[in-house]
């Protein structure tokens, strides 16, 4: 046999061999693009589905426009304030004695004004 002959058929190998690659290749490819259209349509469609149901379901709400009255409730609270309330100077004194220190003793303390408010306001 000829060297030639040899060649020819090892290259004619390698040709068809490389072109039965690329021929694989699209093959794959186009496989993998009809699996991928298949997949892209079922999620269309379960997407179409499940928005008809939720539609469905909201057209069921029923709107209804409630007036909630309540009637006011008032209660009455007592509590009595000693307008008038006399002390001699030792509860006054008593009282000074355990008030805080931030307390000013310095000033004249009334046995009817607030701290605070001088006697003259009155």
């Amino acid at each position: 046999m000829s060297l030639w002959i040899i060649l020819g058929a090892l290259l004619l190998s390698l040709a068809s061999s490389g072109g039965a690659y690329i021929y694989g290749l699209g093959v794959g490819e186009a496989k993998m693009l009809a699996r991928q259209s298949a997949q892209d349509t079922l999620i269309r469609e379960v997407i179409d589905a499940s928005t008809q149901a939720a539609a469905a379901e909201i057209a069921k709400i029923k709107v209804r426009h409630v007036t909630v009255n309540q009637q006011l409730q008032k209660e009455i609270q007592e509590r009595t304030i000693y307008t008038e309330c006399h002390t001699g100077p030792s509860v006054v004194s008593l009282f000074n004695s355990i008030a805080p220190p931030s307390a000013s003793a310095s000033e004249p303390t009334d046995s009817r004004s607030l701290p605070g408010e001088s006697p003259d306001s009155k």
